[in-house]
């Protein structure tokens, strides 16, 4: 009974200390079994996040974007800026009868348009007094000014320089201009001239000076110096100026044609392609 015991005992034991071997069933061969080992998964690695950066994000060409674009600044330029034209200024209406202030002249001197109507019934030399106010009305300046031949209803203009300097005190925006009288100084031995005498302006010379030639017969039945007035008219009928030539010597009933100088520059508001002269007179001296 003690012999089954003891291998039963022998075999228990013997199992508990002999290492796990597989026996290869084919060549009888054993092979220490190796425990697969298990392999650490890889975590991912995060990549680092970029840092901010001030260069612009260049944009694929054609990728439409939401960000405005920035127009490039212009580059400052020396040049002047192009002026918007100026429009012509509109031309002062002038009173039938009447004058206005227009401004000095090169020397400081205060000129006004003299425009008025003859009231008399016959051909006249016309005085014309003025006054020069203030913007208060009180008057600072006296002036006068004449015109020679002025035919009964004629309305004359006449640019006049009074000779007298704007005053310092004196807002040049408010001066007016009134007429105080017109009287006729006529005198001498005055004759209308005939149909066949006439006037035609040439232009100007080099000094702007109106030149006119001048055809007409003495009226007179002596032999006689004559002064021959002329009108110079500007476009739109208003006699302007009115110079005169002097003839020595004139035979009666004599046919004469001068070119006359006549001294006298067309005013700013004449068009010098619109004007025309007739002869208003004769006179002896």
């Amino acid at each position: 009974m003690i012999a089954p015991v003891v291998i039963l005992a022998a075999i228990i034991l013997g199992a508990i200390f002999s290492s796990p071997e597989e026996t290869d069933s084919s060549d009888g061969q054993t092979s220490t079994a190796v425990e697969p080992t298990e392999e650490l998964a890889e975590e991912p690695t995060e990549a680092p996040a970029e840092a901010p950066t001030d260069e612009p994000t260049e944009t694929l060409a054609g990728e439409p974007t939401d960000e405005p674009t920035e127009a490039p600044a212009e580059e400052p330029t020396d040049e002047p800026a192009e002026a918007p034209a100026e429009k012509p200024a509109e031309p002062v209406a002038v009173p039938d009868d009447g004058c206005r202030y227009v401004g000095v002249d090169d020397f400081g001197d205060m000129q006004v348009e003299m425009t008025a109507t003859s009231p008399f019934d016959d051909i006249a030399d016309l005085a014309i007094d003025f006054a020069l106010a203030d913007g208060d009305g009180v008057r600072f300046a006296t002036a006068f000014t004449s015109i020679d031949d002025v035919r009964p209803g004629e309305t004359v203009r006449i640019p006049t320089d009074t000779l007298e300097p704007l005053p310092g005190d004196v807002d040049e925006s408010q001066i007016d201009c009134s007429v105080l009288s017109i009287e006729d100084f006529g005198f001498g031995t005055r004759t209308s001239p005939a149909p066949s005498d006439s006037c035609e302006y040439l232009g100007l010379d080099d000094f702007d000076d109106m030149q006119v030639r001048i055809d007409v017969v003495n009226p007179f039945n002596d032999t006689a110096d004559l002064i021959v007035t002329i009108g110079m008219y500007d476009q739109d009928g208003f006699r302007f100026a009115t110079p005169v030539e002097f003839i020595d010597q004139a035979q009666p009933g004599e046919a004469i044609r001068s070119d006359v100088d006549t001294i006298t520059s067309t005013p700013p508001n004449v068009n010098p392609t619109g004007i025309n002269c007739e002869i208003l007179s004769f006179d002896q001296f």
